[in-house]
């Protein structure tokens, strides 16, 4: 995740607003892609969710028979996930510091997660990525569609600070080129007036 202040501030505002983000998230329909990540992943296969919050995403790839490890900084987020979730592994882990062995996983769900990690950072943890999926395994992203990065007050949570950082497709899109993954499928989509700060960038690819 983030070094310094920023790293700092953003956990602490998860660990802040754990209960009522993990009500929030809770009460919204199923993504649609996760039901694509769903049909193209190994059936029964091992799954990472990388940052995984208070495992709303995970308990939906157990009951669809994957084996699910759960990750994230935020203490609050993981005793949730442990106790509202069952059958997943989660683990308090930093996304820069991943304690996993290569060809781990058949699929890597990063939901809203790398979009904390500066932009200098980026390619080297999607290079870790590589290094945990099987040949063919599927990593799927989402990240917020914008320019820049910036520490923002979040008034759906009371105004807790978070850092974000913001991309465009063409900046992703190369950086998992140059890492050779290829891109099997790539969506921008608006803002859903009700929750979101941004429009958002869907990319699901395969390791070559």
């Amino acid at each position: 995740m983030i070094k310094g202040k920023e790293k700092k501030i953003t956990i602490e505002s998860y660990n802040k607003t754990a209960e009522e983000y993990y009500n929030t998230v809770s009460s919204f329909e199923i993504l649609p892609e996760l039901e694509t990540f769903i049909s193209i992943v190994k059936p029964n296969g091992r799954v990472l969710d990388l940052g995984c919050g208070p495992g709303h995403h995970s308990r939906i790839f157990l009951e669809n028979g994957f084996q699910v490890d759960g990750i994230d900084l935020s203490t609050g987020m993981i005793a949730i996930a442990k106790k509202e979730v069952s059958g997943g592994n989660f683990q308090v882990m930093d996304i820069l510091d991943l304690k996993f062995k290569k060809d781990a996983f058949d699929g890597i769900w990063a939901s809203a997660s790398l979009l904390h990690i500066p932009k200098r950072n980026l390619k080297k943890v999607i290079r870790e990525l590589k290094k945990l999926l099987v040949e063919k395994g599927i990593l799927y992203i989402s990240l917020k569609k914008g320019e820049g990065s910036e520490v923002i007050k979040d008034k759906r949570y009371g105004g807790v600070d978070k850092y974000y950082v913001y991309y465009e497709t063409d900046e992703i899109e190369k950086i998992l080129v140059d890492l050779d993954f290829e891109i099997v499928e790539n969506e921008q989509k608006e803002m859903r007036s009700f929750y979101d700060t941004n429009p958002w960038i869907h990319i699901f690819c395969v390791k070559k």
